[in-house]
């Protein structure tokens, strides 16, 4: 077997250099990724408050119109943080997601029960996704504020 030239030592340098400065690219990436998440959890988690909100309004005010809008607005921020809290992988978020997957089927079911049954009381059919808004509301802006103090140790 012939010795390794300079030219096939410095090539296989060459590589190891490229590779690790391919994996220190892909780790910034990530981390870019997971900070644009953040932000956007920051921004998004207090609409929780406000759709909790809403939907109690439509239901003091009978508005069933509202209280559908509101469910839709819920069941979509629901889902969309629910997908980025699982990224996240801790059993803490991965738990909180379950919980907001399962409330966003459940505004899903609400809001087509109260477009099935048009005479249907509104406060007792979203009695119980109103209960689960609002505590699941005060969960993720826990979660996030966690996620905050983790990610700027």
């Amino acid at each position: 077997m012939a010795e390794p030239s300079w030219a096939d030592l410095l090539g296989i340098a060459l590589t190891l250099v490229g590779f690790g400065w391919t994996l220190r690219q892909i780790y910034s990436a990530r981390k870019s990724i997971n900070r644009m998440s953040l932000n956007y959890l920051l921004a998004v988690a207090p609409q929780f408050k406000q759709i909790e909100a809403d939907l109690d309004l439509a239901v003091e005010d009978g508005d069933r119109k509202q209280a559908r809008v509101a469910l839709v607005s819920f069941n979509y921020l629901a889902s969309e943080i629910s997908a980025i809290l699982k990224r996240d992988n801790t059993a803490s978020t991965n738990e909180l997601s379950e919980k907001l997957r399962t409330a966003a089927h459940q505004a899903h079911t609400t809001k087509t029960s109260l477009m099935n049954n048009p005479t249907s009381d509104l406060a007792v059919t979203t009695k119980r996704i109103r209960q689960d808004v609002g505590q699941l509301a005060a969960e993720v802006l826990a979660t996030v504020e966690n996620i905050k103090l983790e990610a700027f140790k």
